[in-house]
């Protein structure tokens, strides 16, 4: 009998150790989705950045060939018809 009831209390013993193990795993496994949603936001925020930047660039390109700075008008020309060919797209997606 007494070999019995050290199995048993052995067996309960791992049970625990398996169940504080789990328990563990689950509370970190939370605290990591915790941190993606955060690092997600993050990176969210960084698009957005980048596209304003880009924009900008685009615009101070255009400015400069505008200007004539170290370019010639040709690369004006591409720039008009690039935006145009951009409102063109957009026109006739308001179309559908």
């Amino acid at each position: 009998m007494r070999n019995d009831e050290s199995l048993i209390l052995n067996l309960n013993d791992k049970i625990n150790v398996i169940k504080a193990l789990y328990e563990r795993e689950k509370s970190l496994k939370n605290v990591l989705k915790g941190q993606e949603k955060k690092l997600q936001q993050q990176i969210n925020v960084q698009k957005g950045a980048i596209e304003k930047l880009q924009k900008e660039v685009n615009v101070l390109q255009m400015a400069v060939a505008f200007k004539g700075e170290g370019t010639d008008s040709h690369q004006a020309k591409l720039k008009i018809n690039k935006i145009v060919r951009e409102i063109d797209k957009c026109v006739a997606l308001l179309n559908h």
